[in-house]
């Protein structure tokens, strides 16, 4: 939904400015990869896809060394099958 907000011409740049805070803030979180491998399977929306590759992208390049072991198998396993 904050996607799809954003991206919404009617959105004021406060509100962008917000809502971009919110989805950095999810960027950061240490399961967010698991939410958006799911986001990625269940949606049809280009924004929600690019977005979810965008911290997937961020994930690997950023918080894979603190990532346990088995996160890092499942996060290959996954990406493998798309």
């Amino acid at each position: 939904v904050l996607i799809h907000e954003f991206y919404n011409i009617s959105t004021t740049n406060e509100r962008k400015r917000q809502i971009e805070e919110i989805l950095e803030n999810f960027k950061n979180q240490p399961e967010c990869w698991k939410h958006c491998l799911s986001f990625l399977s269940n949606t049809s929306n280009e924004f929600v896809m690019m977005y979810c590759l965008t911290v997937l992208e961020y994930v690997i390049n950023k918080l894979w060394i603190r990532m346990p072991v088995p996160d890092k198998a499942e996060l290959r396993t996954i990406l493998n099958c798309f």
